[in-house]
């Protein structure tokens, strides 16, 4: 996927905000919860295949069931069949994120919360890919369920900005954490 040079000027007149929190993260086991190797390989709403990495989280136990739904949804393959998985606690604390939960912002980028939320990833994958390459550590954006997510980028955390790992247990046929 080309870099797309408008939305790169765009995002660059914006302000990022800081984050500090604690989000959900549900992942393969053969992943550890903070690497985001799987969905540097696969691809996901905020990276194409084979670019950058990304460890996605939810800020909601709901938010996670309903992405793990949507992961379903989009691979055609039913819930069992993605099992077992893992869900982790995170604390974050980021000082650069694009928060495209804030209307303003999606007015200033011209994107809509429909297209955030759509099953196509065309235009939130250049969204992501525009802010991994501004140095933009993360992305806070709403949710599959009306929830919120936070796409944390990895390898573009500066001295400062962390991410934690506090809890880890199985998901899957228990409710989230």
């Amino acid at each position: 996927m080309e870099l797309d040079r408008d939305l790169v000027l765009a995002l660059d007149r914006l302000a990022p905000t800081t984050w500090t929190g604690t989000v959900l993260r549900h992942h393969a086991p053969r992943y550890r919860a903070l690497d985001g190797h799987g969905a540097r390989i696969n691809g996901g709403r905020w990276n194409p295949p084979d670019s950058f990495a990304v460890v996605y989280t939810a800020l909601e136990p709901g938010t996670i069931d309903a992405e793990f739904q949507r992961l379903t949804r989009r691979t055609g393959l039913p819930a069992g069949t993605l099992l077992p998985r893992r869900i982790a606690r995170i604390d974050a604390s980021l000082a650069k994120v694009l928060d495209l939960t804030d209307i303003g912002t999606r007015r200033r980028l011209g994107v809509t919360l429909a297209q955030l939320t759509d099953d196509d990833w065309a235009r939130t994958q250049g969204i992501g890919q525009a802010a991994h390459f501004l140095g933009y550590e993360g992305i806070l954006a709403p949710g599959a369920d009306g929830g919120t997510t936070l796409a944390v980028f990895p390898g573009s955390l500066p001295a400062g900005s962390r991410l934690t790992v506090i809890g880890e247990k199985p998901y899957g046929d228990q409710p989230a954490v």
